[in-house]
C-alpha cells in the first residue's frame, strides 16, 4: 500500500510539473515601433506570462539595447521634434511617472498630452494630482509648474519668465 501511495505521488509530482511548463508560457508582443536619432529603434513590448494560477502583463520600452521596465502600462510614444529624445507615460503600482531621456518626473495620478518645445530641450505635460491637474514642465533636470500655448511652453523660474 505505501509502495503504490508513493507510486501515485511520484506520478502526481511529474504530472503537475509537466503541466507547469505547457501553461506556464510566456508570449512578448512588439506593441509600437519608433526609430530615435534617425537610427536606433525604439519599441514597446508587452510580456504575457501565463500560469497556472494567475497571468502576469508587463511592458518594457526598449531604445537599442536598453530595456526600461517592466511598466503596468506605457503611455503614447513621444519624440522631440529634432528626433533626439523620448518621452513616454508609465504606470508602476497604480502611479504614473514621465520619462524624457534619462530624466524622470513623478509619481502621479494621471499624466498626458506630453508636448515637447520646438527645440526638444523642454517637455510639458498635464499631470495630475489629488483630482486636480497641473500642466507640468520638465528641463534640464527640474520640474516646474506651467502653460503651453500654441506649441510654446511657458514657465517661471526664480520670477523669470521662459519661453521656449
Amino acid at each position: 500500500m505505501k509502495k503504490t501511495a508513493m507510486i501515485l505521488h511520484v506520478f502526481v509530482f511529474a504530472l503537475t510539473l509537466h503541466a507547469q511548463k505547457i501553461v506556464g508560457t510566456t508570449t512578448e508582443d512588439i506593441l509600437q515601433i519608433g526609430v530615435i536619432d534617425g537610427k536606433t529603434p525604439v519599441y514597446v513590448s508587452k510580456t504575457i506570462k501565463e500560469g497556472l494560477i494567475s497571468t502576469i502583463v508587463e511592458y518594457y520600452v526598449t531604445i537599442g539595447k536598453e530595456k526600461a521596465g517592466p511598466y503596468d502600462v506605457v503611455g503614447r510614444l513621444t519624440f522631440s521634434p529634432d528626433g533626439k529624445t523620448l518621452a513616454y507615460g508609465a504606470q508602476i503600482d497604480n502611479k504614473w511617472c514621465v520619462f524624457a531621456g534619462k530624466e524622470k518626473a513623478g509619481p502621479y495620478d494621471g499624466v498626458g498630452w506630453l508636448t515637447f518645445s520646438p527645440d526638444g530641450k523642454t517637455l510639458a505635460y498635464k499631470a495630475e494630482i489629488d483630482e486636480e491637474y497641473y500642466t507640468k514642465i520638465l528641463t534640464n533636470g527640474k520640474e516646474y509648474i506651467g502653460s503651453t500655448v500654441n506649441g510654446v511652453v511657458i514657465y517661471v523660474d526664480n520670477g523669470t519668465i521662459y519661453i521656449k
